[in-house]
């Protein structure tokens, strides 16, 4: 299964607790900077979300 079709339900990850799950993240930075942009923009225009102080 993929990845994809995981999160959706439409496969299960494992199907017993003898399999191994192996995933291979490739990519470029980019894109994830560009989808967390979009899910922070849309939680600030939602207010939603945990404001998280690090210093």
């Amino acid at each position: 299964a993929e990845i994809g079709e995981i999160v959706i339900g439409d496969k299960i990850g494992r199907e017993n607790d003898q399999e191994i799950i192996y995933y291979n993240s490739v990519g470029m930075g980019i894109e994830d900077v560009a989808i967390a942009t979009r899910v922070y923009r849309t939680a600030q225009e939602k207010g939603i979300g945990t404001k998280l102080i690090y210093w």
